[in-house]
């Protein structure tokens, strides 16, 4: 199994998302790319903000904007950021929302693997 299999498979849903264990590829990716543009479009609203707002200056059409917000598009790592200076939102802390938590139990240690720091 990939690392990616991996992660899904132990990721929990949060806030009422939808479960990602057991979603092909190119599902999880729809889904992650529609739960970026709803977080994105949640934000925006906070921000009291309009699309036209969002896209000024960055070379998008309102449309575009429209489409990401409601999944059925996605946007590049630029354009992303670009529309999130624009609202005034830092585009790590929409990622964070937007996607699910990692596994909130921790991985087992191995005790042979430990170094004391301070016998160092």
């Amino acid at each position: 199994m990939t690392v990616v299999g991996i992660m899904r498979a132990a990721v929990p849903a949060r806030r009422g998302r939808v479960e990602l264990a057991g979603l092909v590829d190119r599902e999880w990716a729809a889904l992650a790319v529609r739960q970026l543009g709803e977080t994105f479009a949640e934000f925006r609203r906070w921000q009291r903000r309009t699309q036209v707002e969002a896209v000024a200056g960055t070379g998008l059409s309102n449309s575009t904007l429209c489409r990401f917000e409601v999944g059925r598009r996605s946007l590049t790592l630029t354009q992303f950021v670009q529309v999130c200076a624009a609202i005034g939102a830092h585009p790590g802390e929409v990622f964070l929302w937007a996607l699910p938590p990692t596994n909130p139990e921790p991985a087992p240690i191995d005790p042979a693997t430990l170094v004391d720091l301070y016998s160092v």
